[in-house]
């Protein structure tokens, strides 16, 4: 028997990739107009043109890859690849709010 993929799992990994390196954009962004990277993880990376990127886009494939080899009746790996998601779509709301707001204020962009 042959089990595929449900589309909603690809569709998580692609908005987990996809949130993953607009964090990065979007931090790089407000470390350019005078802002500081908060994640202490990151902080040594970000100023890097590339590792930041490699090492969120790995992080992002290989929660990517757990979850699209996880059973298709895992309910926990979608609630948490969904929840990670939702993390991310806040940090990303989060940054652009910064960034809006950097704007308002005359930051430089």
């Amino acid at each position: 028997m042959v089990s595929t993929v449900p589309v909603a799992r690809w569709v998580m990994v692609a908005a987990l990739i996809s949130l993953n390196f607009l964090d990065v954009v979007t931090t790089k962004l407000i470390i350019g107009a005078g802002g500081v990277e908060a994640n202490p993880v990151m902080r040594s990376v970000i100023d890097d043109p590339y590792a930041a990127y490699v090492l969120k886009l790995s992080m992002a494939l290989g929660v990517g890859l757990l979850l699209l080899k996880s059973p298709r009746s895992s309910k926990l790996a979608d609630r948490a690849v969904l929840a990670a998601v939702g993390c991310y779509t806040l940090v990303i709301g989060w940054n652009t709010g910064i960034l809006i707001s950097a704007v308002r204020a005359g930051g430089a962009f």
